[in-house]
């Protein structure tokens, strides 16, 4: 296809063919427009809020399916020795990926994930335990996987652990933070590829040690497969050579991007319009060289922005990185949630806990500043 043929699909193409076979003026175009607007406006209106309707019907179905559902609390007792290496965990995670990402036709419908649940949680009493919290259906399985993956290690079934004597918990104070990354995902963290040297989990734990009687600390780190369709925009921003960029720039709250990209599509048509309206009508009375000149300026402007997204040369450095955001999108994805319990005897041990838990994360700070950080959201002040 031709330019010429392109331009015949332009807005202001089309309304100048339009005004000039079918309106005999222009006061006929603008009540012809404003009444196609008028037939169109109800049918779009009642569109939107059936969307609307419908998507809330389906969170409302979704939340329902997961209050429902009945978790079963396993408690993992590894080996005094362990020799498993990075990619054997790997390995691990991969069969829970394809093991919790099979999900029922309704399940797809509302858009409810399963989810596994990896916690650490200690007391005094109890000691650090590992637990993992899952379906009834899975659990058979799960054990299948663990006991390839450490087959000196024990597996129960064990009660939760999560207090219920409200009566003595008034006594204590408690607070839950939610974890988050600081950047977008596609920044990966700190690979920990040498267990055998450097175990950065013994830097969790080593945090949740000499508790009173009645405190506990529960790290809760909540893993459901997904596909994720950042994966492919960020594919595309490697190949058109910005990727770095695209992943460094600022990340606003997602209703401030809800509006913006209202904003952004409103103003889009509302410049589509108005552009074509002064078309048709500078078109109408300019001549057909003026016409020829304004066509080539408008070819030679888009050559120009094209000219300018033209892929740059990176630094090693920034080759390696590339590398690294490769790597990490091809591998199976969670959507994961972090969080942390603490209950206390006041709430300044509660607050001192919660720091040192915290920094216990800095290993996995990465070169790029990548790390995880508190999540102190707006509606985490409420």
């Amino acid at each position: 296809m031709t330019s010429t043929d392109l331009k015949n699909f332009e807005l202001g193409n089309i309304l100048n063919r339009l005004f000039n076979n079918g309106f005999k003026s222009q006061d006929e175009f603008l009540t012809s427009a404003y009444n196609s607007w008028s037939v169109y406006l109800f049918p779009l209106v009642f569109a939107v809020l059936l969307i609307v309707l419908l998507l809330v019907l389906r969170l409302i179905i979704r939340v329902k399916r997961s209050a429902k559902e009945v978790s079963v609390l396993l408690e993992i007792t590894p080996p005094a020795i362990t020799e498993k290496s990075a990619y054997t965990t790997q390995e691990l995670f991969k069969t829970i990926h394809g093991l919790v990402f099979k999900r029922t036709l309704l399940d797809k419908v509302v858009g409810k994930n399963r989810a596994t649940s990896f916690e650490i949680v200690s007391t005094q009493n109890q000691g650090i335990r590992y637990l993992i919290r899952t379906t009834p259906g899975q659990v058979n399985t799960l054990k299948r996987n663990i006991y390839s993956y450490l087959p000196q290690g024990g597996i129960k079934v064990v009660d939760e652990y999560i207090p219920t004597d409200y009566e003595s918990l008034e006594r204590f104070h408690s607070k839950i933070v939610e974890f988050k990354l600081a950047k977008p995902f596609g920044l990966p963290l700190e690979r920990q590829d040498v267990l055998k040297e450097h175990d950065p989990v013994a830097y969790i734990t080593g945090q949740m040690t000499k508790l009173a009687p009645g405190e506990l600390i529960s790290l809760q780190i909540i893993l459901s497969p997904t596909k994720s369709r950042e994966v492919k925009v960020i594919e595309g921003h490697i190949k058109q050579g910005d990727v770095l960029e695209y992943l460094n720039k600022t990340e606003y709250p997602l209703f401030i991007r809800a509006l913006g990209g209202i904003f952004k599509v409103a103003i889009n048509i509302c410049k589509e319009l108005i552009g074509g309206v002064l078309s048709v009508f500078q078109e109408a009375g300019a001549d057909p060289e003026s016409l020829r000149r304004m066509r080539s300026y408008e070819i030679q402007s888009k050559l120009r922005m094209n000219e300018s997204k033209l892929q740059r040369e990176y630094t090693p450095y920034e080759l390696e990185l590339i590398q690294s955001i490769q790597e990490k999108i091809k591998q199976p994805l969670f959507d994961s949630v972090i969080r942390l319990l603490v209950i206390g005897k006041d709430k300044y041990e509660v607050e001192a806990r919660i720091s040192s838990m915290t920094s216990s994360f800095e290993p996995f700070v990465s070169s790029t500043y990548q790390e995880l950080r508190i999540n102190r959201g707006l509606f985490n002040f409420i």
